[in-house]
């Protein structure tokens, strides 16, 4: 108590001391001052990041020419000195509640401010009132010390109002004349939407706190001028000269003291204050980012105090990748809850952010920047802290500019962004490192070359464990070492550089920036070590497994592989492994040989020997050299017998490789079996058959086909250590096949009848009931590969065993349970079954296919190939590989002509007859395939010779132009034109002298005599017949035989008139003029019509059908030769 008297009694004494000698603000002749910037936050305003309490920019302008200074009027009005003020007063507040204090109670008013500053409303009238409240106070604007309806005016529509009354009161809100509130029209109430405009004056000063807008305290800037002694304020002038000293000043408070009593009617108190002032538009904060996505930011700063000269504003900090994120959640409509965008609050747009991001922490961020912002959470206030974010970029200058009217200047302030975590570099020991050293130093570096890290933030942790490392300073940060005081156990260790005093807290540069690794909470990723003291000892060993590849990582994935041994050292409590470097061949013995070579992987030396092992092999594994571990401990003894991990070799033999029924299958082992192998043939049944042994190894079984089809034997066998050649598949993924499969269907559905095909075929019991059934394999499916894992696995509805295609259960398809009726890239299989390697195949062939025999219809040939064809014995069923058979039978009118079949293949066979007459002939066969299967019945064909048909070319009577198709089997004139109704014939033949040839029937012998006659008929040439009646031309025009000695036609053309023939190697009785002259050079040709006597013109480009058996005289424009 006694300290705070004094503290108030210093301070009255210097605000007497500022009252009666010290030179204010006001009595100094101030020069221009260029402002100054200071930023604070980040790390001491030089670096700044986006990380939380790191982000926030506090800007200071530090500029004593902008605030001006503010002039007031208050008024004391004593209406009766006479009777109300006998004694006057001293104390005069300001604060328009308090009336002025003397020794004697008064009668004086509250301080009545003067209007110093112009202000209007404007409203829109509702219609059903006449009175309307002010924005802001309305002061004495008349200056008679009184409010009153003469402060204001009005104006509606723009006509001028009269006032019918005011409400006053005082600046705490209670009834007092101090003040004016609200404003009542005359007239009534003013039509509904016209508008009202108010106009009054203000003042700045604060009356309800004074010290927020606090006195000048210079000689001169407080004054008080007295007037009126008369007993009433009737005439008295508000405005009077006479001036009294000034006592003390409160500017705290707002109270003016006189020096003396005052009895006056009027006391007017004259002061000078200050205000928080506000430069507006005056400071920019930009970076390169900002100002490349036009985002660079123009602010206002408040004055921190009336009378400080400091303006200050704030910005945050966002990358431009969250400020992208941040804008279009603040522009999303959707974010608001009535859907307008600028209406977004802080707590909406946390919401939007977290849906966006999928995480908590950029809407953490956000909302804690709008606090530190003093933006609250309202409507709006989304989009002020946007406005109030600067995007930045890693490494970039953040520049502020200050915008100094007096003198014109820009001032800048500036700051580096560091958004890049410190490094951290380990010296010692190695990652992942053995050591035998009971006490090694650890030792990282940490660096930032940004703002920098603490010394005294940084910390080693050994297994969760502060250890109060030293710190050393090294270029852009420290050098961190702890030695252990004490030997350290046998173990594996985790250390890591914590923040001191914090073991579950990571490392911070000054801007808030960690490490992007880290391993659980905010811990960086330990590093590891290893103390052993121990030398490693030989712990097991199994044949059959070796290493099978290694990744990029040196994860090796290990294989069956019959020459390796799988040898494993134990490491002890220090886990130091073994230094491959350290390994070689002649370092160990199997069976007392060395291995021909090698291969480490942690504690396990992969041993691969020259030959194959024994599969029941146990040989003894010896330590023969020395091998290390990683800490330096040497092991140079030690032995193991190995365990026998190699599955036995099944060989599958059968007494058949094709049967009709049964078949002896033989199955031998390696080694001896665990129990009886299992012996599977699932087109035959979905039991095993009964194994019966014939020795220690051997063990048979017997099964008889039904059916016609490739049999795949499938063998599951156990060896006495237990190895199993049967492969258990669990949990496989299976996607991949079902998506192919349902794309595959038009569909492109996956339903109940989709077929899919697991990876491996060859499937087995996995149920150990003896049977392979569809319960043999089970299936899950989810929206995810996990999903599909967890899900309750279902029995495949159907399995072929052999090829491994399966159907799923109902759940798993279209409408199912499981709702994976789709095969999209949206969601996954899983299989588990067993399959087996050990498999052989065998033949059923239940039938011997019907053969076809050939001729199986008429023929005029006499001399036809006899065909007896087997082949459809090769295609009875998939993979079929016995087409041959052996023929038993074969007659030809029953005569035996097996002995003079011929074949390449044993399946198709050739007879070549010849000499057979004009009648029927049947053929008769039978046959054993490879199974022995014969045709029950033999099979038989006949077939008729009959008589060569000959050919009818039709003549008219009178002139006909004719030709022949093909080469008469005859070719002698007398025979081709033997009617006796035919008068002449006349050709055309440009390859003999005079070109025209000609016979004509003489009277007397009545033959066709002439040289045409002489000559041999030629298939090539058009012929004129002049016959006297309708008979035809008949004549045997033999088919090109295969492989007989004949061609097919092909005619020649010289250059001009050629008669010839329509020839074709078909049954055609048409061509066509432009396909059957395509290979020569024409232009015109002509045909005859023996009925109507005339020629019918044809052209090249017009196709035409043409007869056979008629002739053509073709114009040709080049030698050449028509190919029919």
């Amino acid at each position: 108590m006694n300290r705070i008297l004094k503290l108030s009694s210093a301070l009255l004494v210097f605000t007497m001391l500022l009252a009666s000698t010290a030179l204010a603000k006001s009595d100094l002749a101030y020069a221009a001052v260029a402002g100054t910037v200071t930023l604070t936050g980040g790390e001491a305003g030089t670096h700044y990041s986006d990380k939380q309490g790191f982000n926030i920019v506090t800007i200071a302008v530090a500029d004593t020419d902008v605030s001006s200074e503010r002039s007031g009027v208050a008024r004391f009005l004593v209406a009766n000195t006479g009777a109300n003020n006998v004694d006057g007063h001293t104390g005069f507040p300001l604060n328009g509640i308090t009336a002025p204090t003397g020794s004697t109670a008064n009668g004086s008013t509250s301080a009545v401010l003067a209007g110093e500053k112009a202000a209007s409303d404007s409203f829109s009238a509702p219609g059903n009132s006449a009175t309307f409240t002010l924005t802001t106070y309305a002061r004495d604007a008349n200056d008679d010390g009184a409010l009153t309806v003469a402060d204001v005016s009005a104006t509606i529509d723009g006509a001028a109002a009269t006032i019918a009354s005011v409400t006053t009161k005082e600046p705490d809100g209670t009834a007092g004349a101090v003040l004016i509130d609200t404003v009542t029209l005359n007239g009534g109430n003013p039509t509904a939407g016209a508008t009202v405009v108010i106009s009054y004056e203000t003042s700045e000063y604060d009356q309800v706190t004074p010290a927020n807008t606090p006195f000048l305290t210079g000689i001169g800037d407080t004054t008080i001028n007295v007037g009126g002694t008369a007993g009433n304020l009737n005439n008295a002038d508000y405005n009077p000269a006479a001036a009294t000293p000034v006592g003390l000043i409160n500017p705290a408070t707002g109270v003016v003291n006189s020096t003396a009593k005052l009895d006056y009617n009027v006391v007017k108190i004259s002061f000078k204050y200050e205000v928080k002032d506000t430069l507006t538009d005056k400071v920019k904060v930009s970076t390169p980012t900002s100002t490349a996505l036009n985002k660079d930011r123009t602010l206002s700063a408040e004055e921190t105090g009336a009378a400080t000269d400091t303006y200050s504003t704030t910005v945050a900090l966002f990358s431009s990748s969250d400020y992208a994120i941040i804008e279009k959640e603040v522009n999303r409509a959707s974010c608001d809850n009535g859907g307008v965008a600028a209406n977004t609050t802080t707590a909406e747009l946390d919401a939007c952010l977290d849906a966006a991001t999928g995480s908590t922490a950029l809407a953490t961020r956000v909302v804690a920047a709008g606090t530190a912002l003093s933006i609250a959470n309202a409507d709006g206030s989304a989009a002020k802290i946007l406005a109030r974010i600067v995007p930045v970029a890693d490494g970039e200058t953040l520049t502020v500019a200050y915008t100094d009217a007096d003198p014109a200047a820009t001032v800048n302030a500036t700051a580096t962004l560091d958004m890049t975590a410190p490094t951290i570099t380990l010296v010692q020991p190695t990652a992942d490192s053995s050591t035998n050293n009971t006490t090694p130093t650890l030792e990282v570096q940490v660096t930032d070359a940004g703002a920098g890290v603490t010394a005294a933030n940084l910390d080693i942790s050994l297994n969760d464990t502060d250890k109060n490392a030293v710190a050393s300073p090294i270029t852009n940060g420290f050098r961190i070492t702890f030695v252990p005081s004490a030997e350290l156990a046998e173990a594996s260790y985790e250390w890591n550089v914590i923040t001191n005093g914090q073991v579950a807290q990571d490392i911070k540069d000054d801007v808030g920036n960690t490490p992007a690794t880290t391993v659980a909470g905010s811990v960086t990723t330990p590093f590891k070590f290893n103390v052993d003291k121990t030398a490693a000892t030989l712990s097991t060993a199994v044949t059959g497994t070796g290493e099978a590849s290694r990744d990029a990582d040196g994860v090796v994935t290990e294989g069956a592989n019959s020459s390796a041994v799988k040898i494993t050292f134990d490491d002890g409590d220090g886990n130091a492994k073994i230094d491959a470097a350290t390994v070689s061949v002649s370092d160990i013995t199997v069976g007392g040989d060395n291995p021909a070579s090698v291969t480490v992987s942690n504690n396990i030396v992969y041993a691969v020997m020259a030959t194959a092992l024994d599969s029941a092999a146990t040989p003894k594994v010896e330590v023969a050299g020395s091998i290390s571990d990683s800490a330096g401990n040497a092991t140079t003894t030690g032995s193991v017998t190995a365990t026998d991990g190699i599955v036995p070799t099944i060989t599958i033999t059968t007494d058949k490789t094709v049967t009709k029924d049964k078949v002896t299958i033989t199955v031998t082992s390696s080694e001896n079996l665990l129990v009886a192998p299992e012996i599977f043939v699932a087109t035959i049944g979905a039991g095993s058959l009964t194994a019966t042994a014939t020795s220690s190894t051997v063990y048979t079984a017997e099964a008889t086909t039904t059916t016609s089809e490739v049999h795949t034997i499938s063998v599951n066998a156990i060896d006495i250590a237990s190895n199993n050649v049967k492969v258990q598949v669990t949990q496989e993924d299976i996607s991949a096949a079902v998506r192919t499969a349902a794309d595959a269907e038009s569909d492109d559905v996956l339903d109940a009848a989709t077929a899919i095909t697991l990876p491996k075929g060859n499937i087995v019991d996995s149920t150990g009931d003896g049977q392979i059934t569809a319960a043999d394999v089970k299936t899950g499916c989810g929206s995810t590969l996990a999903n599909a894992k967890a899900d309750t696995p279902q029995e495949a509805t159907s399995l072929v065993a052999t090829t491994g295609v399966i159907k799923l259960h109902a759940d798993q398809v279209q409408g199912g349970g499981a709702s994976c009726a789709t095969a999209t890239a949206a969601h996954s299989w899983v299989a588990t079954y067993a399959y087996t390697a050990a498999t052989a195949t065998f033949e059923g062939d239940v039938a011997l296919a019907a053969p076809t025999l050939k001729p199986n219809a008429d023929t005029d040939d006499t001399s036809p190939h006899i065909i007896i064809d087997f082949s459809a014995e090769g295609t009875e069923y998939t993979s079929d590989g016995n087409s041959a058979v052996t023929i038993s039978k074969a007659t030809l009118d029953g005569v035996d002509i097996s002995g003079s079949l011929q074949s390449s293949d044993n399946a198709k066979f050739v007879y070549l007859a010849s000499g057979l007459a004009v009648g029927d002939h049947t053929i008769v066969v039978n046959a054993a395939d490879a199974a022995g299967n014969v045709l029950a019945t033999d099979a038989s064909q006949t077939f008729k010779v009959v008589a060569e048909t000959e050919t009818s070319i039709g003549l008219s009577p009178g002139m006909n132009l004719i030709s022949f198709k093909g080469a008469t089997k005859s070719s002698a004139f007398s025979d081709v034109f033997s009617n006796s109704t035919i008068n002449s014939v006349l050709t055309y033949d440009p390859s003999v002298p005079g070109n025209w040839l000609s016979a004509t029937r003489n009277a007397t012998s009545g033959k066709l005599e002439g040289p045409l006659a002489e000559r041999t008929v030629d298939e090539d040439l058009a012929y004129w017949v002049d016959s006297s009646s309708y008979d035809p031309i008949k004549v045997v025009i033999p088919a090109i035989g295969f492989g007989s000695q004949s061609l097919p036609p092909s005619i020649d053309v010289v250059k001009g008139y050629n008669y010839v023939a329509i020839a074709t190697v078909g049954a055609g009785s048409t061509v066509q003029s432009e396909t059957y002259f395509s290979t020569i050079t024409w232009t015109r040709g002509y045909v005859f019509n023996a009925t109507t006597q005339a020629y019918t013109t044809i052209t090249k480009g017009s196709d035409v059908a043409l007869n056979v058996g008629d002739g053509v005289i073709i114009y040709a424009s080049a030698a050449g030769v028509i190919v029919p």
